[in-house]
């Protein structure tokens, strides 16, 4: 069963508006709805930086998970929600059975097997500045959930709420009330940057992520390994990049010849023939 927010002064399309301050920003406006014996918020504040939502999970034992997310990452997850109806992902009723006929559908699809917390049934990817968004459609013998996972490449920090497959369509409701009521002049892209890319490889993450600053544009190459919580950053104008490139393909290919059957041979037949 699910409840929202309502009769409260100021409720205008279920979305209250509030004058709360805090150290995190003004509060703006507060959307609250009840699934199952979790309460999920949606507060709208506002800082110099600009507006964000806090979203926040707090389950009856009192036990809370939050989580931050810009306008424009709001809008993104939105599209994101939009399109697992369109496909048909949420429409199912949160049965097992169903859940498992999802699940054996979508299988092949799925890259990153099962876990403690479900497997998943479709996974989406949202980058924004130093924060990844991570939104999983998952299964498990409870039934199908969401899950939002923010982690920030800075501190190594990752946050997530769970939302029940009934939920979801409520949850979006919600985003979709905010976003049209407050987030006009604040969900614009900067379409002036190439977007972020990112692998990962040996346990380690590595993120690149362009950026502009009053020296001109650079590239901000992080290589994080999380089960320590090690992070080094390094940062390239855009004019060095291209001997950057060319000094990584040069070694690559040196490392190819070296480590070829008979590489080490002919490289030292080369050295020799330098030195005569």
């Amino acid at each position: 069963m699910s409840s929202s927010s309502g009769s409260v002064k100021g409720d205008r399309n279920g979305v209250v508006r509030a004058d709360a301050g805090g150290r995190q920003g003004e509060e703006i406006a507060s959307k609250s709805f009840m699934i199952q014996s979790k309460r999920f918020y949606l507060d709208l504040k506002q800082n110099n930086r600009g507006r964000f939502v806090k979203l926040a999970e707090v389950a009856l034992s009192g036990r809370k998970n939050r989580l931050f997310m810009t306008m424009l990452v709001c809008k993104n997850l939105k599209d994101i929600l939009d399109k697992l109806e369109k496909d048909g992902h949420t429409a199912c009723v949160p049965s097992r059975f169903c859940a498992f006929i999802i699940f054996f559908l979508n299988s092949e699809d799925t890259t990153e097997g099962k876990d403690n917390t479900g497997g998943v049934i479709h996974t989406e990817t949202i980058i924004n500045d130093r924060r990844r968004y991570y939104i999983d459609l998952r299964e498990n013998l409870r039934g199908i959930f969401l899950r939002v996972t923010q982690f920030d490449i800075q501190t190594g920090n990752r946050n997530s709420v769970a939302l029940p497959l009934q939920g979801i369509s409520q949850f979006r409701d919600a985003l979709k009330e905010i976003i049209d009521e407050f987030g006009e002049g604040y969900i614009e892209e900067n379409t002036d940057l190439p977007p972020s890319h990112n692998f990962r490889t040996d346990g380690k993450n590595f993120f690149f992520d362009p950026g502009h600053n009053s020296r001109g544009d650079f590239l901000k190459i992080t290589e994080l390994k999380p089960s320590v919580g090690v992070r080094n950053t390094i940062a390239l104008s855009i004019g060095a990049i291209p001997q950057f490139t060319q000094i990584l393909n040069k070694l690559h290919q040196d490392f190819q010849t070296l480590r070829a059957p008979d590489g080490a041979e002919k490289a030292t037949k080369e050295l020799a023939k330098m030195e005569i």
